[in-house]
C-alpha cells in the first residue's frame, strides 16, 4: 500500500487532527498556558515532518515513517548540526525523496 493509496478517511482524519492540534496550540499560546519556547518548537516544519512520519507509521509505511520521523527529530533538535551541513531545503528534499521512492516501490 503506497503513501497516496491510504484510505481517504484516514487521510481526512489525519488532516483534521493536524488542524485541531494547530488550533489548540494557537489558543493555548494566546491564553499564555504554554511557554513561547514550546510553542515555537511545535510550530515548525520539523514538527510537521514528525507528525507526517507518525502518520506514515500508523498507515504501516514503516520505512518512510521511521526515516521521516527521524529526520524531523534530528532537524528539530539539530542533532549532528544537520541544518548547518545541508540546510533546511536539503532536509525537505531528502524527506520528499524518501516518500517518492517508497511510493514508487509499491
Amino acid at each position: 500500500m503506497g503513501f497516496f493509496s491510504a484510505n481517504r478517511s484516514s487521510n481526512f482524519l489525519f488532516l483534521a487532527l493536524l488542524f485541531f492540534s494547530i488550533g489548540m496550540l494557537v489558543i493555548l499560546n494566546k491564553a499564555g498556558l504554554i511557554s513561547p519556547r514550546i510553542y515555537a518548537t511545535l510550530m515548525t516544519w520539523q514538527a510537521l515532518a514528525v507528525a507526517t512520519g507518525v502518520y506514515l507509521l500508523c498507515t504501516r509505511q514503516l520505512i518512510a515513517g521511521i526515516l521521516i520521523t527521524a529526520l524531523g527529530l534530528v532537524a528539530m533538535f539539530n542533532v549532528f548540526n544537520l541544518l548547518s551541513i545541508i540546510g533546511t531545503p536539503g532536509v525537505l528534499l531528502i524527506m520528499a525523496a524518501i516518500m517518492m521512492i517508497c511510493y514508487l516501490r509499491r
